[in-house]
């Protein structure tokens, strides 16, 4: 007898399409890390990825002031102004703006 079981995730601790999150992509270049220390953006895709070592999801996120961030050379937003994440590079996410700087507030002070 084969028995197949689905493990579904907590959408609590899943960010959702139309989140917005702050990210930390510790592989771009400085400027994107000084953009993303003080802009959030918003989901709106999510892709299945899978490497070697796991299955993962990663976000496609907007930003709305990316235009104003040039290539430098090794990274780029894309043409609509999107990043590619992974969850481990997302440091907090909420479902209005409000709710996410509370839960940024609650990260920093480890609540």
């Amino acid at each position: 007898m084969i028995t197949n079981f689905k493990i579904f995730e907590n959408s609590e601790n899943t960010p959702q399409i139309g989140d917005y999150v702050y990210i930390i992509a510790d592989y771009a270049g400085e400027k994107f890390k000084e953009f993303f220390k003080h802009n959030f953006g918003k989901i709106v895709k999510i892709e299945n990825y899978m490497d070697i070592k796991s299955i993962d999801k990663s976000y496609i996120v907007h930003f709305t002031d990316a235009q104003h961030i040039e290539n430098d050379g090794n990274y780029d937003f894309s043409n609509e102004g999107t990043w590619e994440a992974y969850r481990r590079e997302i440091i907090a996410f909420g479902k209005t703006k409000e709710e996410l700087n509370l839960n940024m507030s609650a990260n920093k002070y480890n609540l």
